[in-house]
This record gives structure tokens, C-alpha cells and sequence, in this order.
């Protein structure tokens, strides 16, 4: 492996060094058990992997790389950046991508990454993040995507110096609701996207936000809201999704995936445009169906309403609600809804994989100023 990266690095600056404006380095664990096991494996890694690191700067000796993804999928130590002199000779870097995301491995950023000062949007993909007790993101960041299942270190002391965040991503992160209030310290975010971590308990305190996304909660999170349902409360009690979106009276999207229960509460939102509830037969059974049963309820949201992605059972039972919804569009791209009835209204004709492509279309976009790295 270690003979490989200097391979690809020698040719990179014989070829690539002053031209090249996009980087993307990707490798798996497939490839590196050909070339060697165990120990003696990990050892190559991380120095096949330091090889690559260190070559970036040698590449932008015109100053015109504006992007670098290296992609590790495998267990890796690493420390970035790599020296103070990396991060000063990245000037003109705009967006850096770090996949080391394999179990195990461990990614451990220093503060001279903040010395990236044209550095827009960064993400950052381990499974433990370590972040240092002095301030290590450049505050020219506008979108951040952190993913580790740990993370040590102060985040809100490192969110105090994110004054033009817009964009957060957080992906696998166990760590409890009131440990989230660090995205209060965000003035800037509009969009928040929440994939496999808790619901913030400052939720709505995040009267800012544009657009919200809870992808897959904690099972903790489905566990109260269950709980709930099963003593009788209903929202009664409000979970902490139910009691946080009534003061976001900014938001103008909102996408739940595999949430047990649709918030009553949305019916608030008057500000709302685009809505989906995507949830699967299996998880409507575990949280008793109740929730797809019962019809959407009206409320000042109706009146904003203009894309909606549904169950299909929830669907056919809110269509007399829904007329309410006098801006919604009913075509197939913006009301999204799968069942042997409502495929024989030509407005909702969609099979289900065609469903799921068409709600992830628009569940997921984020304005860039970038195009998106083409498929390997």
C-alpha cells in the first residue's frame, strides 16, 4: 500500500502539480487485504495515508486546487492537518472531504486547520473525532458535515467561532439531547440535517432555521415516543421534536425519515412549503399504526403548503384536509404517495421505488457552489 501511495504521489506532481483544480482519492478495505494483513497492514495504512496527505501542497503551487477528497475506508489514525505549513499552502482550497469512516479509526484535528482561511465546506468522517481545546475550524466555514459515533472535545466552544455557518450535518453522533445546545451558539445556520443522533433539547431555540431534517433518530427517541402512546399520552406530553418546531416560524422545509409519529404540532408551521414523512410499514407497526391512521390535522401550515411526501395510507385519509392546502400542486413531483387506490388517480401514479427515488430527490438537495463529485 505504502509503495502504491508514493506511486500515485510521483505521478501526481509530475502531472497533476499546478493544473489540477478537483482531487479525489478513494481506496477500501478490499484492495489493502490484497497487498497485506494485520498489524502490518495498519502501519501501511496510516502511512499510505500521511503519503497522500502530504502530497496536497506540492499540487498547489499555482494556488488553484479548490477541492481534495481523500476516502479511507478503512481503520486509520490520523492527525489533521498534517503541519502548520499544510494548511498555509491550501490557501485557495474551498472544499476538503476526510472519509476515514471504518470502525476503529480515529481522526484527531489540530488547530492549524483554521489557517485554511478560504476553506468553505468541510466534512470530517470518522468514528472518533477528537477536536483540541483551542479553536481548530476556519471561520470561513458556510456548511459542516461532522460523522463519528465519539466525539471528544468541546463543541461549543468550537461552534462560538463559526459566525457564517449556514449548513450543519450530524451523522452517528451518541451524545444525549442537552449536550446539543452548542448549536445555539450557530447565528448563521438555516439548515440543520440530523441523520442517526438525538433531537437537540434547544430545538426551539433555533428560531432561525430554514430547513430541518431528522433522519433516522436515536432508538431512544422512539422508545419515549412509544412510551407515550402507549400510556395513553399521545403528544400530550410533547416529545422534544413535537414541543420544538412551534417556534420555528422560519422554517419553510421540514423532512422526517423513520420517525415514528408525525408531530401534530407542524400544523403551525405557517411558513412551511415543503413537508415529507417518510416511514416504513414495518416502523408504522412498531410505533401500533395509530399515527397513519388518523388524517393530517388543518392548521395555519395549509395555507403555505407546496410539496408533500406522505405514507399512502395517511394520505388517502387526509385528501379531504389537504383541499385546504390551496398552494399545494398535485402532480406527481410535489404530493407523493404509494397504495393500490391512489395509483389509479392519475395525479398520484408512483410505484414504490419510484416513491422513494422522487422524495429523495428533493428530501436531501442543499444549494452548492460546486457540482457534486461524479459517481466512482
Amino acid at each position: 500500500m505504502l509503495r502504491a501511495a508514493r506511486s500515485v504521489a510521483a505521478w501526481l506532481r509530475r502531472f497533476a502539480a499546478g493544473h489540477v483544480t478537483r482531487l479525489r482519492f478513494a481506496t477500501g478495505y478490499a484492495q489493502l487485504a490484497l497487498l497485506s494483513t494485520g498489524h502490518e497492514m495498519d502501519e501501511r495504512v496510516n502511512e499510505a495515508h500521511e503519503e497522500l496527505l502530504a502530497l496536497l501542497p506540492g499540487l498547489n503551487s499555482r494556488g488553484q486546487l479548490l477541492e481534495a477528497s481523500l476516502d479511507f475506508v478503512v481503520q486509520v489514525v490520523a492527525c489533521i492537518p498534517t503541519s502548520p505549513f499544510w494548511s498555509i499552502s491550501l490557501y485557495s482550497l474551498r472544499r476538503l472531504f476526510l472519509d476515514f469512516s471504518d470502525v476503529g479509526a480515529f481522526m484527531q484535528v489540530l488547530p492549524p486547520l483554521r489557517l485554511l482561511a478560504g476553506l468553505q465546506d468541510l466534512e470530517l468522517r470518522t468514528t472518533v473525532l477528537h477536536l483540541p481545546a483551542e479553536r481548530c475550524f476556519p471561520g470561513s466555514l458556510t456548511r459542516l458535515l461532522l460523522k463519528g459515533s465519539s466525539v471528544e472535545g468541546d463543541l461549543s466552544f468550537q461552534a462560538s467561532a463559526l459566525p457564517s455557518l449556514a449548513t450543519l450535518h450530524l451523522r452517528d453522533l451518541w451524545m444525549g439531547p442537552s449536550r446539543m445546545s452548542f448549536l445555539e451558539r450557530l447565528p448563521s445556520l438555516r439548515r440543520l440535517e440530523l441523520e442517526k443522533c438525538a433531537v437537540p433539547a434547544c430545538l426551539s431555540r433555533l428560531t432561525q432555521l430554514d430547513t430541518l431534517v431528522i433522519d433516522r433518530p436515536h432508538a431512544s427517541f422512539r422508545q419515549q415516543q412509544q412510551q407515550q402512546q402507549a400510556e395513553g399520552g399521545g403528544e400530550a406530553a410533547l416529545s422534544p421534536l413535537a414541543a420544538g418546531l412551534p417556534p420555528l416560524t422560519q422554517l419553510t422545509q421540514l423532512a422526517l425519515h423513520q420517525v415514528p409519529n408525525l408531530p401534530a404540532t407542524l400544523g403551525s408551521l405557517a411558513s412551511l412549503r415543503r413537508c415529507a414523512w417518510v416511514v416504513s410499514i414495518f416502523e408504522l407497526r412498531e410505533s401500533g399504526a395509530a399515527a397513519a391512521a388518523l388524517p393530517l390535522q388543518p392548521g395555519p401550515w395549509l395555507a403555505s403548503l407546496r410539496e408533500l411526501a406522505l405514507p399512502a395510507e395517511l394520505a388517502g385519509r387526509s385528501l379531504g384536509v389537504l383541499t385546504g392546502a390551496t398552494a399545494l400542486d398535485f402532480s406527481e413531483a410535489s404530493f407523493l404517495a404509494v397504495a393500490d387506490a391512489l395509483r389509479r388517480k392519475p395525479a398520484l401514479r408512483l410505484t414504490t421505488d419510484a416513491y422513494i427515488s422522487s422524495v429523495r430527490r428533493w428530501l436531501w438537495p442543499e444549494p452548492s457552489a460546486f457540482e457534486p463529485w461524479p459517481a466512482l
